[in-house]
């Protein structure tokens, strides 16, 4: 079933935790440093990576919500146009090795080499700045939304 537009707003709600925990992530690593919970919260941050990256660059399936949809939303599509949504070359074996890795069992895990994670992170100032443009362009109602869902997340 197709998302429509009366459910924007919770889309937003829901995509306010993997913005703030991307943008939260990113940070740390940059950071660096022996930090409590590295492991899970690199785990995360690829997951929320992963994510990130469908919406994008995502063709939506069954009840996938992708950055298309907001097109529904008066004067969306004018401010993020198609061109930022255009599939960079990278996503599709960036993509490949997060869902082999972290979402499915498979035999590339211990087969393959495991990517390091510049690999990745070379990557996330794409997203960064994906998700200001994506920010910007949403309507000041819709930007007030995602906004107050992100600061629940502030601790």
């Amino acid at each position: 079933m197709p998302i429509r537009k009366d459910e924007l707003p919770d889309a937003l709600t829901h995509l306010a935790f993997d913005i703030f925990y991307f943008r939260l992530y990113v940070k740390k690593l940059k950071v660096g440093g022996a930090q409590e919970n590295f492991q899970a919260m690199i785990y995360s941050l690829l997951l929320h990576f992963r994510l990130l990256i469908d919406f994008f660059y995502g063709e939506p399936k069954q009840d996938d919500c992708c950055v298309c949809h907001f097109d529904l939303l008066d004067g969306f599509e004018q401010a993020f146009p198609l061109d930022l949504r255009a599939e960079p070359k990278w996503k599709r074996e960036v993509s490949g090795h997060l869902n082999k890795r972290l979402a499915h069992f498979t035999a590339s895990r211990w087969r393959d080499p495991r990517p390091v994670m510049d690999y990745y992170s070379k990557h996330f100032g794409t997203i960064l700045d994906l998700l200001d443009r994506f920010e910007k362009a949403l309507p000041p109602d819709s930007r007030r939304e995602l906004e107050m869902a992100t600061a629940a997340f502030n601790p």
